[in-house]
């Protein structure tokens, strides 16, 4: 089978749409965004007035384009307008589970809220510079208290809320939430609201959580790793129910809900994707049930390859079409890129010294350009999609528009 046709009939099971596979031409495809082209295509009338038929599209390659035909409203100055949703189209395939088979990477940028740069101002620069190099998406992390401690933490909710009306073209994650900071209840409630703000954006990574020390400082309860394990696994259950059913009920050994009704739904459809973080065997067993995309904390390769495995393997033993899932790289805050050996080197003296290791031994995307994108095609052919990562060098933002220079368009 073709590639292109293997991806067509991926997508077509994803989002149940008429999809068609197109040669790209310069006459007829507009480049809106880097990983998104639309198609507006017409019949004249003699009238002079169009007819026909508007294709809203993703670009799965340089020359082909996956086209999902729409009826045409109307024509301003030669410009065709589709009458079909087309936002809710975008998303889909936007979030769409696209195989490796020569797909565009999409890249995403990780905001650490509990790191020495994030303040707020800086958070917003790096966000707006983000979108205006051409990344896909921006994720922010999830804590009360830094990893070592450091009682500085912006909350990730609110910071995304502002990221939804102040940089308005990215898609927005969160990496990874605390499930244990948030019934799931409100957690579905803040969700769907974010995704009808940000005009369906939303990405959703959740994880069961590991720092143990914020928990106690600020009251939440901790527990056994399997039973944080159980909590996340109700807790998605309910997520899920609420957004995609009129009347929810749910009874669990943690969580419960009573015909309950959550509007308005998400904008994206049927939900907005479920990222679900972490490396262990019972975060993948979830993902396999619940999630739509897995995002390992710096995986090598040969482990992002073993998981992605596993976790399609028990789509399948769950009904599940294995096909659909999502796998990103999950970077952390360790992305440092430089122009020349020597200079990366340098800068990543204390990351080595606070890792305890090598740098070849660690699975941070550390190189000159041409060392990233070797990296990135191992990840790649590993089976990921997506690379999401913060940079350590923030909040300068050298090393975030080198690698947009240097490394995405390799990648497009």
């Amino acid at each position: 089978m073709h590639p292109a046709q293997h991806v067509k009939e991926t997508m077509l099971a994803f989002t149940g749409l008429p999809l068609s596979i197109v040669q790209k031409r310069n006459d007829v495809f507009m480049d809106c965004v880097p990983q998104l082209s639309f198609s507006m295509r017409s019949a004249t009338g003699s009238d002079g007035r169009s007819a026909g038929l508007a294709c809203v599209g993703l670009s799965v390659s340089r020359d082909l384009l996956l086209c999902v035909p729409a009826p045409v409203e109307r024509s301003i100055d030669g410009t065709v307008l589709a009458s079909c949703p087309t936002m809710q189209v975008t998303n889909l395939l936007m979030q769409s589970p696209l195989p490796y088979l020569g797909v565009e990477m999409r890249f995403g940028v990780v905001l650490h809220l509990s790191s020495t740069y994030a303040t707020w101002d800086d958070l917003l620069t790096i966000a707006n510079e983000a979108e205006r190099l051409g990344y896909d998406s921006i994720w922010v992390s999830d804590h009360l208290l830094s990893p070592r401690g450091r009682p500085h933490a912006l909350e990730a909710w609110t910071v995304l809320s502002a990221f939804a009306s102040s940089v308005p073209r990215v898609r927005l994650g969160t990496y990874v939430l605390c499930n244990q900071f948030r019934h799931p209840s409100m957690l579905a409630k803040m969700a769907s609201t974010l995704d009808n703000i940000s005009r369906g954006r939303l990405e959703l990574g959740i994880g069961a959580g590991y720092l143990k020390n914020e928990h106690v400082a600020f009251g939440f309860d901790w527990g056994r790793h399997s039973v944080r394990i159980e909590r996340l696994r109700e807790a998605l259950e309910i997520v899920r129910r609420l957004w995609t059913e009129d009347h929810a009920s749910y009874v669990g050994a943690h969580f419960r809900i009573e015909d309950a009704t959550l509007e308005p739904k998400p904008l994206q459809k049927p939900h907005p994707p479920i990222w679900v973080g972490g490396n262990s065997t019972k975060i993948m067993r979830i993902v396999a049930e619940l999630g739509n995309g897995w995002i390992p904390v710096l995986p090598t390769p040969r482990q992002l390859a073993a998981g992605a495995s596993e976790i399609r393997q028990g789509m399948k033993q769950a009904g599940r079409n294995p096909d659909t899932l999502q796998v990103a790289y999950g970077g952390s805050g360790c992305l440092l890129i430089a122009r020349d050996k020597d200079t990366v080197k340098r800068m990543a003296e204390p990351l080595a010294r606070s890792w305890g290791k090598r740098l070849e031994e660690s699975a941070c995307l550390i190189g000159t350009p041409e060392q990233c994108i070797q990296r990135i095609e191992q990840y790649q052919k590993a089976g990921a999609q997506a690379i999401v990562a913060g940079f350590y060098d923030f909040p300068s933002l050298d090393g975030m528009r080198l690698f947009a220079e240097t490394v995405i368009p390799n990648f497009r």
